[in-house]
């Protein structure tokens, strides 16, 4: 399925999403997205998808490289997102803007990274 591709030649951040997110600037440096259109795999992330349909909602979402967004509304209780998400490695947040719901899961550190970082 093709998605829209939003990169950014200066810092390297990029962002995949299905729908358009009506960017022109990255968010990391606000320097000009180069923005395509990308045929992503949707069976790689199978397991992202077929895990949050149990809980959200989703109208958009965007891939990044260490995190995952999801625009839509929630389902069942936050605490059981939290939970679940946390038992596969990845922390979650939510917050409320222009009436939706922001659903970010950012990756975790492996246990020997939060060890080398607390020295």
């Amino acid at each position: 399925m093709m998605y829209k591709r939003y990169e950014c030649a200066n810092c390297d951040f990029y962002e995949i999403a299905k729908y358009d997110l009506h960017k022109e600037k990255c968010p990391a440096c606000g320097h000009n997205y180069h923005v395509f259109e990308e045929d992503i795999d949707e069976d790689r992330y199978s397991w992202l998808f077929n895990t949050i349909k149990n809980h959200f909602y989703f109208e958009n979402f965007v891939i990044r490289s260490n995190s995952f967004l999801f625009i839509g509304n929630i389902t069942s209780d936050f605490s059981k997102i939290r939970e679940t998400f946390e038992n596969m490695g990845y922390y979650s947040f939510i917050r409320k803007k222009e009436g939706k719901i922001y659903l970010h899961l950012f990756k975790a550190k492996s246990q020997a990274n939060r060890e080398l970082y607390s020295q």
